[in-house]
């Protein structure tokens, strides 16, 4: 995983000093890789503990793993253009390059955060399930609802739904029998949190998909499965973040059906007739 992306998933929960080390190391990587700790903070003014607890607050070890880790990453110029976000200057080719460039390292980056043991574990809590209940709002609610449509065609009871106060409503009839699958991508959405707190007073199981860096939802949830996402330090759209999380949502479906491949099958081609049915 990039230091890039590992700034830019915590950066809203770095302190103001921090993102000042932060922003100093996005603008000026070159010059950084020759830097030890101790020149690193001379330049920054600040105190080289200051620096070796910024390294372990994005995931290193320490300054030396976050340095190998600068070192080893190859962004040319064409990267660092790719990294920006799209502006009302970008022209269509640009715009094209950039979400496309976005959406494969949202993808792969997703990919290498989520351990498949962790992915074994939700499916396993899906199958054990009476009932899914699946919460998410705004664009996580896209998500939530496909992952939803997917599940019911495995003859899997599914619940979702668009409004907030009706997931509000559904989370207080969840039993030890069931499972949550919580979708927030900052891990901060007011109402998912009380629905995840709600979830945790009835021992519901809970799984949670949300963003690497620390928050709310994740430290509720009994699984935590996350979409790896650059989307600029003022995150403006859910772009990324979508094709992260559908990404996750299709991984976990196609280990579902795997499980039973026959039965499964089945229901899906059960499901596919039909709707065929209603296109002709």
């Amino acid at each position: 995983m990039s230091y890039v992306f590992r700034i830019k998933n915590h950066y809203t929960n770095l302190t103001e000093n921090e993102k000042n080390i932060a922003n100093y190391i996005l603008t000026n990587s070159a010059e950084v890789k020759k830097l030890t700790s101790s020149n690193l903070s001379e330049d920054l003014n600040v105190s080289q503990s200051s620096i070796i607890k910024f390294c372990k607050k994005i995931g290193y070890n320490g300054y030396t793993e976050f340095k190998n880790s600068l070192i080893a990453s190859n962004r040319d110029e064409n990267q660092n253009f790719i990294h920006n976000e799209i502006s009302i200057t970008d022209s269509p080719e640009q715009i094209v390059e950039k979400i496309a460039y976005e959406s494969k390292t949202a993808i792969d980056s997703t990919i290498s955060i989520n351990d498949i043991e962790i992915l074994n574990k939700s499916v396993n809590l899906i199958e054990k399930a009476n009932r899914v209940f699946i919460f998410g709002l705004g664009a996580s609610n896209l998500v939530a609802y496909d992952f939803a449509h997917k599940l019911l065609k495995l003859n899997k009871t599914t619940l979702c739904d668009v409004s907030s106060h009706f997931q509000l409503v559904n989370s207080t009839m969840m039993t030890e029998n069931d499972l949550a699958f919580v979708i927030s991508f900052s891990g901060e959405t007011k109402e998912v949190i009380l629905i995840s707190e709600e979830a945790k007073k009835r021992n519901t199981k809970i799984i949670s998909l949300t963003k690497l860096a620390p928050n709310t939802i994740s430290s509720l949830a009994d699984v935590n499965l996350y979409s790896a996402v650059q989307e600029g330090m003022f995150r403006s759209s859910a772009i990324s973040s979508r094709i992260a999380q559908l990404t996750v949502i299709d991984i976990l479906f196609l280990m579902y059906s795997l499980n039973d491949t026959d039965t499964n099958l089945k229901y899906i081609k059960d499901a596919t007739k039909i709707i065929k049915k209603i296109s002709k």
